[in-house]
């Protein structure tokens, strides 16, 4: 697994999932710790941003509303709908 884990029971690991091979009994408990480390990686747009475990730390980025298509208001009452447009700053 890419993030360090520690289990209280044995375990393995197949393709990302946790694997814990027991005759389970009433009442019984495992505990799971994850310790996960920042990681770097790229959107689409080649930009950069960070993870840490499931948590995604991005900087907050200025955006501009442009008139976006035309969808049906009664389909959703209450609401204003625009697209946006994010600009690297």
């Amino acid at each position: 697994m890419g993030e360090r884990i520690s289990v209280s029971e044995g375990y393995s690991d197949a393709n990302g999932y946790i694997i814990i091979h027991k005759q389970w009994k009433d009442e019984q408990d495992v505990s799971v710790t994850f310790y996960p480390e920042v990681l770097e990686a790229r959107d689409n747009k080649g930009d950069y941003y960070f993870t840490y475990g499931a948590i995604v730390l991005a900087l907050r980025v200025e955006s501009i509303g442009q008139p976006g298509k035309d969808i049906s208001p009664e389909r959703f009452p209450g609401y204003v709908l625009q697209a946006i447009i994010i600009q690297q700053v």
